[in-house]
């Protein structure tokens, strides 16, 4: 892959997820191979600028008064990570610099209140700041100014410009003391890094990571000639600077995106009669691609459609459905009859929904009831962990992290209960089509309709649905109201809620052959936002497959000579 490859499709990797990340370590990959600018035939051999970094070398290590670092053996052919064009060449680190340790300076002398100097450590060399001070004795060699720069001796080993004030090197991190001021120091940085960086993998398997000033020394590095580091260092900054301007602009339609998404969609549910709502869903339709641009933004849209569901607003309502409020009567009926026949516990009749428990206005056909209403709800438990023998049966007993919203859970559950445990530790036998919902932890909300016979542990309760309510109705209905139910959960960091107060709850009440059109419309619409993450998922892929198809590229082509 050449440089105008590369630029040419610039735009569509960044638009990948991470792309400008990719594009980043591609425009370094590029410009340490010699592909991101042209070679010039008139630039200045690089062998003279070796001539002249010896002779720099000589004059630094003794001006400072360094230890000789030693240069390593020659560079051996099985050494080179890749090749570089002809007219470059490959030296150690120690040719070029020279990797200073910090000084151990007496911890007496530390303070954080800005007395004596700053002393850099590891975790400030990217700020430019230092929380710790030193007050003491120092030599000015360890004296840090603006432009160095710094290596973290431990940890993620990385390299920073110092921007800061005078300050002191403090021991595990170095400097790196350039030989005079020809080369283009953020090129051999950025080529530093990237071996150093491969010392870091190496050792991924320590728990703490150490890096020596010999390893910094002996690293390889590819150096061209001076002009071209010129140009190439001109060349990625210019990239970079283009990255974060994508970077930008991207963060800035992402967060325009996002507020007119949740503005539209909150206008969708709250809109009061039907031309609000016609005008709201004209307004989404006309900026459908924008509202929907990326995966993510699918999962804005089902909870408006169950919002939108439970309020009446998805399907039209239809005057020959009997009216909500016979229904709701019926409802009563059936439960005293099953309570006559004991197939039900009795229970203490609730009060009325009153108006001010009304959080949204209902359609006409609608009526308010609460959740013990609309069917028999029972709690779970769990058998005493010491008895072995209520345990390893042939019941599902499902715990309050196994429910995913599944309209259909079907188990086999984690554990299993015994019909010692069914008898004798209060536990529900829960049957097909019961919605369960978790009153735990981080679960609350959650909820599944049972696919296959169970009980269930004291974290969950259980709704066997009368005959005039739908129970995929009540599964949608307790999934758009999960918000509400965290609200009401109790507690710390794990907050609980009992069955009590989730019975208590209003809850909106349509004709039953409303609710199952409700529970088709929304199945239906869920598939298609099922479709469309997969569409919006799949140009995702291929945006992500472009960035690592260059990236492979350049790494496959790396080994190979190429003359941009």
């Amino acid at each position: 892959m050449d440089a105008q490859t590369f630029l040419d499709n610039f735009g569509a990797i960044a638009e990948a997820p991470g792309g400008t990340d990719r594009l980043r370590e591609l425009i370094l990959d590029l410009a340490l191979a010699g592909r991101l600018v042209q070679a010039d035939p008139d630039d200045e051999p690089v062998d003279a600028l070796l001539d002249r970094l010896r002779r720099d070398r000589e004059r630094t290590i003794m001006e400072w008064g360094f230890r000789e670092q030693k240069l390593g053996p020659p560079i051996g052919s099985d050494e080179l990570p890749h090749d570089v064009p002809t007219d470059w060449t490959w030296v150690r680190l120690a040719e070029v610099a020279h990797p200073q340790a910090g000084f151990a300076f007496k911890s007496t002398g530390f303070n954080e209140i800005a007395r004596g100097l700053p002393l850099v450590r590891i975790r400030d060399i990217g700020t430019g700041e230092t929380e710790c001070f030193f007050d003491g004795d120092f030599r000015e060699e360890f004296v840090v100014v603006e432009g160095d720069y710094l290596v973290g001796m431990d940890g993620n080993f990385n390299i920073r410009l110092w921007s800061g004030a005078r300050a002191l090197l403090n021991q595990r991190v170095t400097r790196l003391v350039f030989f005079g001021d020809e080369v283009e120091r953020q090129f051999v940085v950025w080529a530093l890094q990237r071996e150093i960086n491969k010392l870091h993998g190496s050792r991924a398997y320590t728990t703490v990571q150490h890096l020596s000033g010999k390893q910094i020394a002996g690293s390889i590095i590819p150096l061209p000639p001076v002009a071209e580091q010129e140009r190439i260092v001109a060349k990625v900054d210019e990239l970079m600077q283009l990255c974060d301007d994508l970077e930008a602009r991207q963060q800035a339609r992402h967060h325009v995106t996002t507020r007119l998404r949740a503005s539209s969609l909150d206008a969708l549910t709250n809109a009061e009669t039907d031309d609000d709502l016609h005008i709201t869903w004209s307004r989404i339709h006309t900026n459908w691609e924008a509202l929907t641009d990326h995966p993510d933004s699918i999962d804005a849209l089902r909870p408006t459609i169950l919002q939108l569901a439970v309020r009446g607003k998805l399907v039209a309502q239809d005057p020959d459905d009997p009216d909500a409020h016979q229904l709701f009567r019926e409802l009563v009926a059936e439960r005293k009859r099953l309570t006559s026949e004991k197939a039900i516990r009795r229970r203490a009749t609730l009060p009325p929904v009153e108006l001010d428990e009304q959080p949204f206005q209902l359609p006409s056909t609608w009526t308010w009831v609460r959740l013990d209403d609309i069917g028999d709800w029972g709690a779970g438990a769990t058998p005493k962990r010491s008895e072995s023998r209520y345990f390893g049966g042939p019941h599902n007993w499902f715990k309050s992290g196994e429910l995913n919203d599944s309209p259909a859970l079907s188990g086999p559950s984690d554990e299993t209960v015994t019909d010692d445990a069914l008898a004798e530790c209060s536990l529900r036998f829960d049957r097909v089509g019961d919605v369960l919902v978790a009153m735990y932890g981080a679960t609350i909300g959650r909820t599944a309709i049972l696919a296959t016979e169970g009980t269930t542990n004291q974290a969950v309760c259980a709704c066997t649905c009368f005959s005039g309510f739908d129970n995929e109705f009540l599964f949608l209905l307790l999934r758009s109201w999960r918000r509400e139910l965290v609200q009401m959960g109790a507690g710390g960091a794990q907050p609980n809620i009992s069955r009590e107060k989730i019975v208590q709850s209003p809850i909106p009440l349509p004709p039953f052959a409303e609710q199952k059109r409700i529970v088709k419309r929304v199945t239906e619409l869920f598939r298609l936002c099922d479709e469309l993450e997969a569409q919006l998922g799949g140009l995702q892929s291929a945006s992500i497959s472009l960035a690592r198809g260059f990236t492979a590229a350049t790494a496959a082509r790396a080994s190979a000579v190429i003359s941009a």
